[in-house]
């Protein structure tokens, strides 16, 4: 029910003719991360990032490491599985070092009104490894006839093949950082820092690769 008496209708109980107080809205107050908030965050999706890509190829060295062994005592059930567990650490640390530095580089690199030149060097850098990774894949050894999880088998098509494929991995997850770079200052307009986000991505297969990129600005 409403009450017309006054000046501005009010809601009243049709019951009792009381008017019905409705309670104040509270205003929703929301907080904008500030640019001091996204760098402190870009600088430590770099820190971990950088590490657990430097951990990666760290890995790979080690495996590389295993490898060697496995191949001198093929019949070593230890020194197999060793070689096998390795191969986890490293396509995930590259693969996440490299995600991470890319969702850093937005908000880490500073201001210009221009591409710098320190850009364009680490993307030509990053198309270097990008070519490097898809050769790698393109070339890699052949993959063995039988899984490499047997034992008794000789271990050198299992060491070689997957020696080519983590370089591999590891030169793509290296270069989408790299590649980044330029394309985040191609990407903002004029000298602002807008919400940017890029994507680099690299294929790599037995039979060839393509290098990708997606943004938004």
């Amino acid at each position: 029910c409403a009450d017309f008496t006054k000046d501005a209708p009010q809601e009243i109980d049709c019951r009792t003719g009381e008017a019905i107080v409705t309670a104040p809205v509270e205003p929703i107050y929301t907080k904008r991360v500030g640019p001091r908030s996204l760098f402190i965050t870009g600088v430590s999706l770099a820190s971990i990032g950088a590490a657990s890509l430097a951990a990666g190829w760290s890995l790979a060295l080690v495996r590389r490491s295993a490898g060697d062994d496995w191949i001198a005592d093929p019949n070593s059930l230890s020194l197999q599985a060793k070689w096998l567990d390795l191969q986890t650490g490293v396509i995930v640390g590259g693969s996440v070092g490299g995600g991470l530095l890319v969702a850093a580089m937005p908000m880490v690199l500073p201001v210009h009104s221009k591409t710098p030149w320190w850009a364009w060097l680490n993307g030509g850098l990053g198309v270097a490894a990008a070519v490097g990774s898809i050769v790698s894949a393109a070339t890699a050894s052949p993959k063995p006839a039988e899984s490499c999880e047997l034992n008794g088998q000789d271990p050198s098509a299992c060491v070689n093949w997957k020696r080519d494929t983590d370089r591999a991995i590891l030169l793509g997850a290296t270069a989408a950082p790299l590649l980044t770079m330029p394309l985040v200052y191609l990407l903002r307009r004029g000298d602002r820092k807008p919400k940017v986000e890029v994507q680099p991505r690299v294929v790599v297969g037995r039979r060839g690769g393509s290098v990708g990129v997606t943004g938004s600005f």
